[in-house]
């Protein structure tokens, strides 16, 4: 038989390998490829799923990674808290600063008058007398009993870091970080 063949003794001809079995030929019985590999189309031998996805034993065909895991290195890891791991994940990304991630699954923004640093997994509430800036706060806290803010906003974002023009109406008596 040619490779990804097989052949019983009761059987007169050859017959394709099914789906997920490879063969070497020769008439040699059908092996199984393992968990998260799959068989190629000539059935001569078993390819890894691709990162991100999976294939149990009983599946037909890699899927991909469910959302709060991720799929590397032939394994699916559940995603730990204050992580996100949405669907086809191939490696856990931490909960990004402006956004509360509750579960793994999602990650929602920061609502108004809370902050949110990355890892978040619930947002934080703003300090008494302070004013947390949407979107990606703690960056910016204005406490009006240090400073009297005049306005505030966004410049740029430069490699994920937020820059802001601040405006103050007054010489700040103590040291004020920003």
């Amino acid at each position: 038989c040619p490779v990804g063949q097989y052949r019983e003794a009761t059987m007169a001809a050859c017959h394709s390998c099914p789906a997920n079995f490879v063969s070497g030929g020769g008439g040699h019985a059908c092996e199984p490829c393992a968990a998260n590999a799959v068989s190629n189309d000539a059935r001569s031998s078993c390819v890894p799923c691709p990162v991100g996805q999976y294939r149990e034993a009983t599946m037909a065909a890699c899927h991909s990674c469910p959302g709060g895991f991720f799929c590397s290195h032939q394994n699916v890891t559940a995603c730990q808290a204050g992580h996100h791991c949405p669907p086809g994940s191939s490696s856990p990304a931490p909960c990004a600063k402006g956004s509360s991630c509750p579960t793994p699954r999602e990650q929602l923004p920061c609502p108004p008058g809370r902050y949110c640093p990355s890892g978040t997994t619930e947002p934080l509430r703003c300090p008494a007398g302070a004013t947390c800036t949407v979107p990606a706060s703690p960056e910016l806290i204005l406490a009006p009993d240090l400073f009297d803010v005049i306005e505030s906003e966004v410049v740029d974002v430069h490699n994920g870091t937020l820059r802001y023009m601040v405006s103050l109406s007054a010489r700040p008596t103590r040291n004020v970080t920003v």
